[in-house]
């Protein structure tokens, strides 16, 4: 567990890095409609553990929506490069209706909100792996998840998962308004190489270097004329209370959802990206491979924190296709793969996460990689995906979505230099746009009546809609039981737990 812990989300409650022995934390200079950016450093168990750095978007109050950062192995803690995004993620504008007791007549139990939920995206670098090109496509064979690989083109692998990597200080290179970009320089060296299917190696060679050079952007910006897809939902309490397959109650299902177009919202939104320059310095090729290649394997990972949602809102994401995806050209899947895809190279050099409106983040590369000072083409693939978890080992777990691992793959040399990225954007806060203006009914009663008139028209009605809520509720009898037992409604089991009431 946590030794010292910073401010937790409010709405995400985020674990990504639950177990600090050591933080601190600085301003990073950004500010913008309320919100900033601190910089938080540190150690973690999280994702095999190491040293962190993070940029946490927060407002005023210390309220954090949104953070993205490294995690890096280290002398005492070997381990790779893991890059984690987390945030608040808005999936839709919803209003609700709910039955009431017995199948009585639905009423709406709350006016228009937004359904949000916390999602961590991320890509974590594991290992290198030497390979003839023999079909001369610049695709590597088939790896599984674990690296595990048997083919008779494959030679040897390094596997950064047990490297240290030495840290330059975090540097600020530029900085204009609202936008700031930071670079820090990781570094490991004389990395062992790896035999696969009983390849002899020679003890005294080893790859010389690997340096990334990260460069870590962030801005915040208000932004106006966003289309957020609106919905109404219906609602029904099931008579048993159950427990779902997260070990969690919840006795309300959506029974009916409608799309009711776009509402026009106004808002901030943080972007961030890291950048990162690869360099790779002398690899000991095998005398044998003809056409040498190498293939940089990453994991990425996407998934929603299933704790804070009830049944009736993982409902919802689900229909509104909001869960988990992944897409690129020609190629989408989501969190139910479990399988092996036939080893495809991607056209597009992008893939995005998030869901059919919103997006979490985006891994891309170039198509282009230097070699030994030349100009030459990379390529990546996917070679397969799967559930995933996290953390592991724990029976309920905080996030649940999917992992998809593949590859960076670029002709040999002794010196390659690449520059892939991994970029998004959070809502850091939203507000519908109202649909009244002056000329509405109480500029048009200002127009006809005055301001006197005005107050005595509308003043009448308030008490005309009290006396007429009054009988609603009693039934039109005093001491009549309500037909919605809204108290009931607000126990700590119920849908509206999981509502935003600040919007």
């Amino acid at each position: 567990m946590k030794a010292a812990r910073s401010l937790s989300l409010v709405i995400v409650g985020l674990m990504l890095l639950s177990s600090l022995a050591l933080m601190n934390t600085a301003d990073a200079g950004i500010e913008e409609e309320g919100w900033s950016v601190t910089i938080e450093k540190g150690t973690t168990d999280e994702f095999g553990g190491g040293n962190y750095t993070d940029f946490i978007f927060q407002n005023e109050e210390g309220k954090e929506d949104a953070r993205f950062g490294l995690i890096w192995g280290t002398e005492e803690n070997p381990n790779s490069i893991v890059m984690v995004t987390n945030q608040t993620r808005y999936l839709g504008r919803v209003s609700v209706e709910a039955e009431g007791r017995n199948g009585e007549q639905e009423r709406e139990i709350e006016g228009e909100r937004f359904i949000k939920v916390g999602s961590m995206f991320g890509a974590k670098i594991t290992k290198i792996f030497e390979y003839e090109d023999t079909q001369e496509d610049g695709i590597a064979p088939y790896i599984s998840n674990d690296g595990a690989a048997e083919n008779s083109s494959l030679y040897k692998y390094v596997d950064l998962e047990k490297a240290a990597w030495e840290a330059s200080e975090i540097e600020e290179k530029e900085s204009e308004g609202s936008n700031t970009t930071w670079e820090i320089s990781l570094t490991a060296e004389d990395l062992e190489y790896e035999s696969i299917v009983g390849e002899q190696l020679d003890q005294d060679e080893v790859l010389d270097r690997v340096e990334f050079t990260f460069h870590l952007k962030a801005s915040i910006e208000e932004v106006e004329g966003v289309e957020m897809p609106q919905y109404r939902l219906r609602v029904e309490k099931r008579s048993q209370i159950g427990e779902d397959q997260f070990g969690m109650k919840d006795r309300h299902r959506v029974r009916e959802m409608e799309r009711k177009g776009d509402k026009n919202c106004t808002g901030v939104v943080g972007s961030y990206e890291m950048k990162w320059d690869k360099e790779i310095e002398g690899w000991d090729f095998n005398s044998t491979n003809e056409d040498p290649n190498l293939v940089v394997l990453f994991r990425n990972f996407f998934g929603n924190r299933v704790q804070d949602m009830g049944n009736w809102q993982r409902q919802f994401m689900h229909r509104s296709r909001e869960h988990v995806r992944m897409r690129t050209e020609g190629f989408e899947t989501n969190f139910s793969v479990d399988h092996k895809f036939k080893e495809r190279r991607l056209m597009q050099n992008r893939i995005e996460y998030g869901g059919d409106w919103s997006r979490v983040g985006m891994f891309r590369w170039v198509s282009n990689v230097t070699v030994d000072g030349e100009e030459k083409n990379a390529t990546a693939q996917i070679f397969g995906g799967m559930p995933w978890v996290h953390p592991l080992g724990f029976e309920l777990p905080e996030y649940v979505g999917f992992m998809t691992w593949g590859g960076l793959n670029y002709p040999g040399g002794q010196d390659i230099f690449h520059d892939p990225a991994v970029s998004g954007d959070a809502y850091l806060s939203l507000e519908a746009e109202s649909e009244d203006d002056s000329s509405g009914l109480f500029g048009n009663l200002m127009d006809t009546f005055g301001p006197v008139g005005s107050t005595i028209l509308l003043g009448s009605a308030i008490v005309i809609i009290l006396v007429a809520l009054f009988y609603r509720r009693s039934g039109g009898k005093p001491g009549k039981e309500n037909k919605y037992d809204k108290e009931e409604e607000s126990e700590k089991e119920d849908w509206s737990e999981y509502y935003d009431r600040d919007r």
